[in-house]
């Protein structure tokens, strides 16, 4: 007797890609709500906040956890796509400038400005002063990002492994920058 085997239809391959996407998704918000909620409570550390404030921590945890991870995800999954679209022709360096230009210019101003908003609503402030305050880091963020990018673009290959470098450079820059801030009297929350 001759055994069929089934061939996966058009829609189970699909719910297949869509699944293992979304495994990539709950790995890189776990990694990030991690990396969030250490980088907070380091800053709380060195700037000797006692005792520690677990809020301020969950609420970094969660910012990581339910958008950057997710966002990441899609902003690093759009990119790889659009240069496996358009820029596959183009040298190494090449690609890596234009996405760290990309990076710079759209992701990165994005995601200051949503975190931002983000945990001054989750912290009942106004939004008073958000937009002078945002202008700042990001034009702070560009010392530290575009070289870190540099090597996220034209190192790692696999949206893992770029959340994972991004997110130790992210521990940093949330250190340095709670520091900052506590330094100068602004607060971010």
């Amino acid at each position: 007797r001759v055994r069929h085997r089934a061939v996966p239809s058009p829609a189970m391959l699909d719910l297949v890609r869509y699944r293992g996407g979304l495994h990539e998704v709950y790995k890189m918000a776990a990694t990030s709500g991690t990396t969030h909620a250490i980088g907070e409570t380091i800053s709380q550390v060195i700037n000797g906040v006692q005792p520690l404030d677990a809020g301020k921590i969950a609420r970094f945890a969660s910012l990581g956890l339910l958008l950057h991870g997710p966002l990441s995800y899609c902003w690093l999954t759009t990119a790889d796509n659009a240069m496996a679209r358009h820029g596959y022709r183009w040298p190494r360096p090449v690609r890596t400038l234009v996405l760290v230009v990309a990076d710079q210019i759209g992701w990165g101003p994005f995601w200051i400005i949503l975190s931002c908003l983000v945990l001054r609503l989750l912290e009942g402030k106004t939004l008073a002063g958000l937009r002078d305050f945002t202008l700042t880091l990001v034009v702070q963020g560009w010392k530290l990002w575009i070289p870190a990018h540099a090597i996220t673009y034209g190192v790692f290959k696999r949206p893992l492994a770029r959340l994972m470098w991004t997110d130790t450079v992210e521990i940093c820059w949330v250190c340095i920058l709670a520091c900052a801030m506590r330094a100068s009297g602004v607060a971010l929350t």
